[in-house]
């Protein structure tokens, strides 16, 4: 009898272990680079968890990386005010927020952003990628992209 119980649970326990959360099934859509993709699917997850801040902070990051600034900002907010840990969740929002000001030439946001995200120092990683980030940025805005409503174009 022990035997049968003890099976039961290792195989529960491996089929729950064995599948993706949400959260884990939209950070790899990310991460493989398909942004389009990402915006639907955290769009639609926000239909019957609109609070999440997973996903909110997922479409924040999506929708920067796509050079959709404008909206992005809204998204990557809400995980700023609703992180009440200052998590790793926090600074990546910061960090994006810096990146969408910086883009929409609100200078003064974009700097306030990315200090706080720094002074934040939740992860050595986040700071690093911010730091480096916003220097590439600076160095493209030199005259080889333009903005044009909120969204980067090349001068080519």
């Amino acid at each position: 009898m022990k035997k049968i119980i003890s099976s039961i649970l290792i195989l529960i326990s491996s089929i729950t272990y064995g599948q993706k959360t949400q959260v884990e099934e939209l950070g790899q859509v990310f991460i493989s680079g398909d942004y389009e993709k990402t915006i639907i699917k955290a769009k639609d997850l926000l239909k019957n968890d609109s609070n999440n801040i997973d996903y909110k902070l997922i479409l924040g990051r999506a929708l920067t990386d796509k050079g959709e600034f404008k909206e992005a900002i809204h998204h990557l907010e809400y995980t700023i005010n609703n992180d009440k840990e200052n998590s790793w969740r926090k600074a990546w929002a910061l960090g994006y927020l810096g990146t969408c000001y910086f883009m929409l030439q609100d200078y003064n946001n974009s700097k306030k952003s990315t200090k706080e995200c720094i002074n934040l120092n939740a992860t050595k990683k986040i700071t690093l990628v911010v730091v480096t980030h916003n220097k590439s940025l600076s160095e493209r805005m030199s005259g080889k992209i333009g903005l044009q409503d909120g969204k980067i174009y090349d001068y080519k």
